[in-house]
């Protein structure tokens, strides 16, 4: 998985950024971490299947670190 890639083209923010601030912050909840980083409050479509529509999305990253997957 490219880290470095973006997952939030609207806020400018890539992957690596978000496993970072879920890591820092011990996030628990995609809900703070949305609010908290300010991620997918424009066109939204990073939260679901990802702005290229391939399932890279915030959800997916969020579930992936929590698992320790990431």
């Amino acid at each position: 998985m490219d880290l470095d890639r973006k997952i939030c083209l609207c806020n400018d923010i890539t992957a690596d950024e978000v496993v970072d601030f879920i890591k820092n912050h011990n996030t628990d909840s995609l809900d703070i971490l949305i609010k908290d980083m300010e991620i997918g409050n424009k066109c939204e479509s990073c939260l679901s299947n990802g702005f290229k529509d391939d399932g890279f999305s915030v959800t997916k990253l969020f579930n992936l670190v929590k698992k320790g997957e990431i």
